[in-house]
């Protein structure tokens, strides 16, 4: 039963805790840990080791290998201000 209503949950709740709560922290984590492994990989990997670049034959593989550290910044940055935002949310599960 949901406490604030008196009526029973919804189909896919559990004890009370929605499905857009439970997968935030998930979506939250990957996005968080994906992000900072994705612009180690080209740092580390790609430009101070050389393993595994972009072959030079295409002037524009400097502009993607960039991109691609914007974009595990972004992901990074996003995961971030979505986990702020949840916790700040208030919750029906928890108590007080």
């Amino acid at each position: 039963m949901c406490r604030r209503y008196g009526m029973p949950p919804r189909v896919g709740d559990i004890a009370g805790v929605r499905r857009r709560d439970r997968n935030d922290g998930i979506v939250n984590a990957a996005l968080v840990a994906l992000g900072p492994l994705a612009m180690v990989d080209n740092v580390v990997f790609h430009w101070l080791l050389a393993f595994h670049r972009f072959k030079q034959v295409w002037s524009g593989s400097v502009y993607v290998e960039v991109l691609l550290v914007l974009t595990g910044a972004a992901m990074a940055t996003v995961g971030l201000v979505r986990e702020r935002r949840a916790r700040q949310r208030p919750s029906e599960h928890r108590d007080g």
